[in-house]
């Protein structure tokens, strides 16, 4: 991965994209982040772009992905590193867990 002010320019190692490389224009980036992954992917550090990943650090352990946003947060402070995408498109932020703290005679009582 390199970064510069106008862009990054990310090279994947896989089946599938042996040596090809992707460069994402700062203008198209609205966040910057790191995930542990899922289903189809190994996570890593990733940019938004609208409301779609693209993966620039794959397979990046949480403490390398903080290191390498930290890095590029102090090189380069107008780039868009805070991500705020809601956790919820349909509930926002407020959508984790909620405990009620019901006592056992209330729990039928929803």
């Amino acid at each position: 991965m390199r970064v510069s002010e106008s862009s990054i320019i990310a090279r994947k190692n896989s089946a599938s994209w042996v040596g090809k490389e992707v460069t994402i224009p700062v203008a198209e980036i609205s966040s910057m982040g790191w995930s542990a992954g899922g289903e189809d992917d190994d996570g890593g550090v990733y940019v938004m772009r609208g409301y779609s990943r693209s993966w620039v650090l794959s397979g990046a352990s949480e403490e390398h992905g903080r290191v390498v946003i930290s890095a590029i947060e102090d090189r380069f402070p107008a780039f868009p590193i805070a991500d705020l995408t809601p956790a919820s498109l349909l509930f926002g932020d407020d959508s984790g867990i909620t405990t009620l703290h019901l006592s056992k005679g209330q729990e039928n009582r929803l």
